[in-house]
């Protein structure tokens, strides 16, 4: 029964259906595909809501890491399952994962890996999951 936990910004495109996937640290006994899901909002709080109990769809392998340099002077390179992403592959993988700026689409993701890599700064190397689940806004 895995738990997952979302900070309070990423709650509206859960719920709408827009995002689909959450990039997390590998875990001892790994979230796979038919797993049941259950995402949170708020745990280890007063007033911690339950958004969504869904499942798991499938799960990916990631690597986040600077290729030389650091955040502001290296190249960035994200791989999925070992497949480096292009620069228009990035933006998409940061707006579906929920770093969005005002007005931005999915056809137009404005400044999300902007918004994404402040989230990484001091995170990096990072090697994960993508853990994508089925929109279930009924399932609850």
């Amino acid at each position: 029964m895995p738990v997952l936990n979302f900070k309070p910004q990423f709650v509206p495109y859960i719920l709408d259906g827009t995002k689909l996937h959450t990039i997390r640290a590998k875990r001892k006994r790994p979230i796979k595909p038919g797993d049941r899901l259950f995402l949170y909002t708020g745990l280890r709080q007063k007033g911690a809501k339950l958004l969504m109990e869904t499942s798991c769809s499938s799960v990916e392998n990631i690597d986040i890491f600077i290729l030389s340099g650091d955040m502001k002077t290296g190249h960035l390179v994200i791989r999925v399952q070992n497949r480096p992403l292009d620069a228009d592959e990035q933006a998409r993988l940061a707006w579906l994962d929920g770093f969005r700026p005002p007005r931005s689409t999915m056809d137009n993701p404005g400044n999300s890996m902007d918004l994404m890599m402040q989230f990484w700064n001091g995170r990096l190397p990072f090697n994960g999951q993508i853990i994508y689940w089925w929109y279930a806004p009924n399932d609850k």
